[in-house]
């Protein structure tokens, strides 16, 4: 599989021999590469509503809509595929969009491509939004390998807005999702521009430093890159502004995808156009056996 350049400014370290590679975790339909498998959707909702278009590679994803429906009613998006697994709430709090983000994997993250790094999605209407914070939440809400001797700064009450960028009108996220959050460069962000200081390393985000680490991560272990890289154990909770009057999550929220490392990978065909692709082949098929019984 091709891969594009991961961020040079900021790279996890190889030295323990892994490759660089990244994982991304997406909403459904599934498509697991390795193994040829399609998981049909799980969709949950007090309403019968499906409010995400799930088109998705590799983690089979359920969605669940609270069960009171209101604009401020909260839609949950949950990945999991393996040691990892994710989700993300999306609401609205006082004209604002809030976005909880979890690594809800319980495993020890070993490898670069166990750290969540962004969230893409799309917005009904593509609205740009303006980033206000970006707090740790949740438990254990801490932040792991982050001391003078790596140059990293401790965030000042859960705050590391410095360190993740948000960005509309995307082009060349994953699925083609306008919108994303990250703590990674991925070719598509640049300078961190929600509230706080920058904490560790250049100003612009690059590398896997303060991204997303799961519940279970272990410190000690992981290659040196995971040792020098300040993480976020394990939850992110992100308020975007000027949010268009009326704006309703369970109808406006769609395509939403979790990235992993620090690497987009070339698209692969989606369900529909693996099944195109065997009908051609099949007609193909068809035409050549024809043309041989006309010819014998």
């Amino acid at each position: 599989m091709l891969l594009q350049k991961p961020d040079s400014a900021k790279p996890f370290s190889t030295a323990s021999g892994h490759t660089r590679m990244r994982r991304r975790l997406e909403p459904e339909t599934t498509i697991m590469k390795s193994k040829s498998k399609f998981f049909a959707p799980s969709i949950t909702s007090a309403y019968n509503k499906v409010a995400l278009v799930c088109n998705a590679t590799l983690l089979a994803t359920s969605l669940t809509i609270a069960a009171t429906p209101s604009a401020s009613a909260a839609v949950t998006v949950t990945s999991t595929n393996g040691t990892l697994a994710a989700s993300a709430q999306f609401d609205t709090v006082a004209g604002n969009l809030r976005i909880v983000v979890t690594n809800t994997s319980v495993a020890d993250a070993l490898l670069p491509t166990d750290i969540l790094t962004a969230i893409f999605f799309d917005l009904l209407g593509s609205p740009t939004l303006s980033p206000v914070t970006a707090l740790i939440s949740g438990a254990p809400g801490t932040v792991l390998n982050c001391t003078g001797a790596n140059s990293c700064t401790a965030p000042v009450a859960g705050n590391v807005g410095g360190e993740w960028a948000y960005a509309n009108d995307l082009v060349g996220a994953p699925q083609g999702a306008h919108q994303g959050i990250s703590s990674s460069g991925l070719g598509l962000f640049g300078q961190a521009n929600f509230n706080g200081p920058n904490l560790q390393g250049p100003t612009a985000v690059a590398g896997g430093q303060f991204g997303i680490t799961s519940a279970g991560d272990n410190p000690g272990t992981g290659n040196g890159g995971l040792n020098n890289e300040a993480l976020i154990q394990n939850q992110v909770t992100f308020v975007l502004g000027s949010l268009p009057a009326g704006f309703n999550v369970n109808t406006g929220v769609s395509n939403v995808f979790f990235q992993y490392g620090t690497s987009l990978a070339v698209a692969v065909p989606e369900p529909e156009s693996y099944a195109m692709i065997l009908a051609g082949l099949g007609l193909m098929g068809f035409v050549a056996r024809r043309r041989r019984s006309k010819t014998s």
